[in-house]
Formats: structure tokens, sequence, C-alpha cells
């Protein structure tokens, strides 16, 4: 519309300058001769300017309704019922369901994919050219993908009744450990919109539960660091360290768990000594066993005489630590690389 009146003042334009500027007289006794000169002009600006030929029917929007089992918390279905109405609302054409796929079907009594993927939706818009209307929490990895739909598309954003959640964030462990030693292990926890409830975080070896730490509660989005320590009580070989996190009234069960696989060594690898413990130190014990993987025993001399054992801090005496670096297949020294001797 807007081209075809861009080519008209074109064609009005034309015929007063030809017309109403020359023969102003002859243009108020007779004006056909100027509106032919405005039609002729307005249609080839209209051609010029491949204005469409006829009003334009804007195409028919279709829904992409989000199955995901998010959209039914537990117990709470309303605001999958929210959803359900919004899409057979929406006056669309047709109703395709978007999760691990998208896809055509008939609405599920209760949603179950695993994971909502939206960019399958905005590369199906794009090739249809047709506006989407996308039902949706938004809990999805790539959500921002939707800000390239087509023009006249729209998102129903069905939101959650906040509950209390608590999820398992990150794991971090060694990949190696010697059996009997004790490691550390950093746990994060996050909570959602409803902060979460007191409760307890446990870590196990395989069946074997090694040690538990108490969580507090948490404020909404809030999250905690927790540092557990637990002896490695297991046979040598691989396992598979979890942590797993119980709270009261979490909602959400599925992200309660975290797991890593880990080698338990009957012996160290390595046997790293540090004289002048500091974060050098430390950062090198991590890298042997994370990044290289290699089951090691690190000591800290913390004054003449004084030895701990790493990770529990346990004192030991200087002849156990000389020979533990004397049989140890790999030593580090670090700090007085002297104190032994040659």
């Amino acid at each position: 519309m807007a081209l075809w009146l861009l080519a008209l003042a074109g064609g009005i334009l034309t015929a007063l300058l030809q017309y109403g500027w020359r023969q102003p007289r002859r243009l108020a006794a007779s004006p056909l001769p100027a509106a032919l000169r405005a039609l002729a002009v307005t249609l080839v600006l209209g051609l010029l300017l491949d204005a469409p030929g006829w009003f334009a029917a804007r195409p028919r929007p279709w829904v992409a309704l989000d199955v995901s089992a998010s959209m039914a918390r537990g117990r709470d279905s309303a605001a999958w019922t929210l959803a359900r109405n919004a899409a057979r609302s929406a006056g669309a054409d047709s109703i395709l369901l978007v999760g691990d796929s998208l896809r055509a079907g008939p609405i599920p009594a209760r949603p179950a994919d695993q994971a909502t993927h939206l960019g399958a939706v905005v590369e199906r818009a794009l090739a249809s050219g047709r506006p989407a209307i996308v039902v949706t929490d938004g809990e999805s990895p790539d959500a921002s993908t939707l800000r390239e739909l087509p023009s006249g598309s729209r998102i129903v954003l069905v939101a959650h009744r906040p509950a209390p959640d608590a999820a398992l964030a990150s794991l971090d462990a060694p990949r190696a450990m010697i059996a009997g030693d004790t490691v550390e292990v950093r746990i994060t926890i996050v909570a959602g919109a409803g902060g979460a409830g007191r409760g307890t975080v446990a870590l196990a070896l395989d069946d074997r539960v090694l040690a538990q730490a108490r969580l507090d509660s948490l404020a909404p989005w809030a999250e905690r660091d927790l540092a557990v320590r637990a002896k490695v009580d297991a046979p040598a070989g691989p396992a598979v360290l979890r942590a797993v996190l119980s709270a009261a009234g979490d909602a959400e069960p599925r992200n309660d768990t975290l797991a890593v696989g880990a080698d338990i060594a009957r012996q160290a690898g390595a046997v790293f000594v540090s004289t002048s413990p500091d974060y050098d130190a430390r950062y090198a014990l991590a890298v042997l066993r994370g990044a290289v993987s290699l089951p090691t025993r690190g000591y800290y001399r913390v004054s003449p005489g004084n030895w701990r054992l790493d990770g529990t801090l346990a004192s030991v005496s200087e002849s156990a630590v000389r020979a533990a670096f004397r049989d140890a297949p790999i030593a580090v020294l670090h700090g007085d690389t002297a104190i032994f001797g040659a």
C-alpha cells in the first residue's frame, strides 16, 4: 500500500508540473488530460517500484506448543493447563509439538520430553514464511533464537508458580584418587525462583556413601558452595563419584544428582612435597590430580620438623615423608629443593 501511495504522489506531482504550471486555465477547464497523465505516471512508477497488484493476504500463523517435562513440575499442572488452552484458542490452522523434536501429533495429557529445542521452531517459521505462536515456559537452552522469528510471530510465556527447588550446578573432584586418602570435593548448589529448603548433600563412590554435608535453606536464585572432605574407602579401579541432594519440599528431583568418573589407585603415582606451601603448591596438586589424572599424595612442611598430609592436614613424621618421596614413581619437590640432600 505504501508503494502505491508513493507512486500516486509522483503521478499527481508530474501532472501538476506539466499542466498546472504552464496552462493553469486549460487545467481548470479540462482536467481530464492531467488526470490521465497522473494515472499513467502512477502506473509506471508502481511497476518500477514493484508494488503489489492487490492487497496481500497475511498468512495465518501456526502454533508451537512446548511439551517438555518442565511444563508440569511435580503435581503442579496449572501451567500445563494454561498452555494447552492458549494453544487451542490461538486461532491457528495447525498445532505442532516442540520438545526433543518438532513434530505433529495430538496434545499429550502430560508433557514428558526431556528438552526443549526452540531453534527448530525458528527454522520452520523462516522456511515457510509464516508467523509462529510459541507457547512455552522459556526454559530452553536456545530460547534466544526466538528473536529471529518472522514478523507477526508472538510468544506466549506460561509462568510457573514459584516452588522450592534446589539443584546441583557443579561437582569439582579429583579424577585420580588413592585408596585410603582423604580428598576435598567442591559442590555448587543453586536455588530456583521459590528458594530451597534445608537438606543434605551425600557424596557416594559407586554404592558407598563417603560423607554427608548439611545444607541450609536458600533464598530465591541464591548460590552456595560446599567443600566436602571424604575418605576414599573403596577398592582400586574405576568408579563413579556421585553427589546426591535431598532438600525439603524440592519440586524437581531430576536436577539433584551429579556424577563424575574417578580412578582409584592402590598407591600414589606421584608424591608432591612442599617446604613452603602456597597457592602455587595447591595449584600444582590440582593439575596433577585433575588435568594429568595422576593419583598424587601431597606433604606440606608448615614449620621446621612439622609435616602435614594434604587433605586431612594430619601430622606426618619426616621419616615417613622421606620414605614416600624416595619410593615415589614420580617425585615433585617444591620450595627448598636441597632439604633431602643431593
